[in-house]
């Protein structure tokens, strides 16, 4: 599901081993999500209880999630860049919506 714009950020993402709706997707055993993007910062709208790992190149954090849903931070640069996000989750975290900056 690409989303473009001629002079924002732009994003394609693919996932696998989780469940969805049209509101939110809830990881399963062994659940990832890659988000190429060009963009300074990206968002995402996260609930449920467990961690995520977030990967761009050779970093990566680890961010605990817990309670209803709420806005998390997966990359902060002072520069846009093209870049590949690696999201790993434990089951039963639910994904709602990035956001890009």
């Amino acid at each position: 599901m690409p989303a473009t714009s001629p002079s924002g950020p732009s994003a394609t993402a693919s996932t696998s081993d989780g469940s969805g709706s049209e509101e939110k997707i809830t990881s399963g055993a062994g659940a990832r999500l890659e988000l190429a993007f060009q963009a300074s910062d990206v968002y995402l709208v996260l609930g449920g209880t467990g961690t995520i790992k977030a990967t761009v190149g050779s970093h990566t954090q680890t961010i605990d999630v817990s309670g209803i849903p709420r806005l998390y931070t997966l990359v902060a640069s002072p520069n846009p860049e093209s870049a590949t996000l690696v999201l790993s989750a434990s089951p039963g975290i639910d994904a709602y919506d990035f956001t890009f900056g």
